[in-house]
């Protein structure tokens, strides 16, 4: 079960685009932010053939081209000097092993970027920032139901949004009637809206299901109340609400 900590804010910025693959239960995801630069009017931008595009700048008549790989490559050097050990000034201390990796990539991407120096870290399990520094040099996170937990805790304790966000689209696609519960009041502890709609209208769907299972019992009044209140609410004879309530010690 969940150890849940402190309710964390969820911010979301730029746009993005992914690609899925499973591979023996985990699911491999990348994101790309794609930003353009403000100089450049994205109505007068064109494709090249060669990946390139080209702008005119209104002001001045000259032609800016914008190599399109170029983040990317960018990144793939960068993990290419973590890997090779070069240039490194940042230490995550976790269980007695450390990861080294770059500041600066590391402000570029979290929220936190001053909680980044010399880390030592309790309570954070070492393959967690294992798959977070793989993530911020490669844009990708491994996940299956034995990780989400605490990838996603970790991600918004470390306010890490494209993971947080990679965490949050595994959680709604592969929700089922095992887990909506978890899912449920996970995003209700950390303040996840759009998520926990999901997983509202995921049990109002299949309630009868949920409404058996072992967890159930264990849900918060506050989330219960709502979910019997949703117009959505699949229940097929008075018998299940009735039980419902005798579960729950209610009085009507």
């Amino acid at each position: 079960m969940l150890n849940f900590f402190k309710q964390c804010s969820l911010y979301t910025s730029g746009r993005e685009s992914g690609t899925h693959v499973d591979n023996g239960g985990i699911k491999e995801s990348s994101k790309t932010i794609l930003q353009t630069p403000k100089h450049i009017p994205d109505s007068k931008a064109q494709e090249t053939p060669h990946g390139l595009s080209s702008c005119l700048s209104e002001n001045s008549g000259l032609i800016s081209y914008n190599f399109s790989s170029h983040s990317d490559r960018l990144f793939t050097h960068l993990h290419n000097l973590c890997k090779e050990e070069l240039l490194l000034d940042c230490t995550f201390i976790i269980q007695g092993k450390s990861f080294q990796a770059h500041r600066l990539v590391l402000a570029a991407i979290s929220q936190t970027p001053n909680a980044f120096l010399v880390v030592c870290l309790r309570g954070v399990s070492s393959w967690v920032i294992e798959s977070m520094l793989y993530f911020i040099y490669n844009g990708q996170l491994r996940l299956n139901w034995s990780r989400i937990w605490e990838l996603t805790d970790a991600m918004l304790q470390f306010q890490l949004e494209g993971a947080l966000s990679l965490c949050i689209e595994f959680l709604q696609d592969r929700m089922d009637e095992s887990t909506c519960l978890d899912v449920l009041v996970l995003a209700d502890t950390y303040g996840l809206v759009q998520l926990g709609q999901a997983a509202e209208e995921y049990i109002a769907a299949h309630f009868q299901c949920v409404s058996y299972g072992e967890k159930f019992k264990d849900i918060p009044f506050h989330l219960l109340d709502k979910l019997l209140k949703k117009d959505s609410l699949s229940v097929e004879s008075e018998v299940v609400f009735l039980f419902l309530m005798a579960s729950h010690s209610f009085c009507v």
